[in-house]
């Protein structure tokens, strides 16, 4: 009986069996079972897809035919006239499949290649570095860190307008500090520096309190408003320049001992003024470029006691403070003078 490869067994079973079948029962399950495992190596042979040999490789498959078997033969042997390859069932799949001539391969990504001649290094081309022209610079809007000059104006009389041009002018210093300057000072006899400047500018005899320097009573004239007063409850003892001005000027370089001597100098009756307290708390800390005392007959004595202590102590002046001092010698103190001074 000849099953044909690929049916399935039910349609097997439909071909007729001739008579007589049965005694061959037993062979014919032998030549079923080598039937089922030709038909299995065939359908793997045609799962499996070969790689196409190079045409030099390439050979005819061979074939082989059986003559008809007799009648007398088992069935499921050999069939007549099949021609089989001769490695259909021999075959095992490949592990790796060789790409074809006209297999492409994979893509990869690459860096364009320039068509232009190489005439270019293969390194990046940096920019050139240009170099940009200095320019000049901002002046500095805070202080300078270099102590003003120690070279003071010579301590003689002359014009004013002559010992303003010789007082430097520089950027002022910041970083004032409450504390950078001492307190008042106290002799021998118990009096500190403010007291001894009330006994010195009452135009009466000053009366004090029992068995102390404090003064009680006396008479005074407010220095830049010319108000009198009788108790010195309402006078404050000040530096005509005040602490932070003479910060902000060059005390910022100075000693603490220097700086103390500023506080507490009595050795030149400018520096130091006895002011209605109303007046001091107008002018604060101002330089002249933003205050000046409220009695016009007092603002050339003002300006001249400013410039002789600039210049004694070797203070320098902002360029706004030197322009308006500037124009108040020309325009109300025309030929003012200022006296002399000794060293502090």
């Amino acid at each position: 009986m000849n099953h044909r490869c690929g049916e399935p067994r039910e349609q097997r079973d439909q071909y007729p069996r001739r008579p007589g079948a049965v005694a061959m029962g037993i062979v014919a399950s032998f030549g079923m079972l080598a039937m089922t495992a030709s038909c299995s190596n065939k359908r793997i042979a045609s799962d499996v897809t070969l790689a196409p040999l190079p045409p030099s490789q390439t050979t005819t498959p061979r074939s082989t035919t059986t003559s008809p078997s007799t009648s007398g033969s088992v069935p499921g042997t050999t069939s007549p006239n099949v021609t089989r390859p001769l490695t259909s069932a021999t075959v095992k799949p490949p592990t790796s499949i060789a790409p074809s001539a006209t297999t492409q391969p994979p893509a990869q990504t690459s860096i364009p290649i320039s068509t232009q001649p190489n005439t270019a290094p293969t390194s990046p081309i940096l920019p050139p570095t240009t170099t940009t022209p200095a320019t000049a610079s901002t002046p500095p809007t805070t202080k300078p860190t270099v102590p003003p000059p120690t070279t003071l104006p010579t301590p003689r009389p002359g014009p004013a307008t002559e010992l303003l041009a010789a007082i430097p002018v520089s950027a002022e210093h910041g970083g004032f500090r409450n504390n950078a300057f001492g307190g008042w000072t106290t002799d021998g006899a118990g009096c500190d520096t403010s007291e001894r400047v009330l006994i010195r500018d009452s135009t009466a005899t000053v009366k004090f309190e029992h068995n102390s320097c404090h003064v009680r009573s006396g008479r005074w004239v407010s220095a830049w408003d010319q108000s009198t007063w009788t108790e010195p409850a309402h006078l404050t003892v000040t530096q005509v320049v005040p602490l932070s001005e003479a910060w902000q000027s060059g005390a910022w370089s100075w000693s603490q001992q220097r700086r103390d001597a500023f506080v507490n100098d009595t050795s030149d009756q400018r520096s130091l003024a006895v002011i209605a307290d109303s007046v001091n708390q107008s002018r604060g800390d101002r330089d002249p470029a933003g205050w000046l005392p409220p009695s016009v007959g007092q603002v050339c004595r003002y300006i001249a006691n400013w410039l002789s202590i600039k210049a004694r102590w070797g203070l320098t002046m902002d360029s706004a403070e030197s322009s308006r001092i500037a124009s108040v010698l020309n325009d109300q103190c025309p030929g003012l003078v200022v006296g002399s001074w000794s060293s502090p």
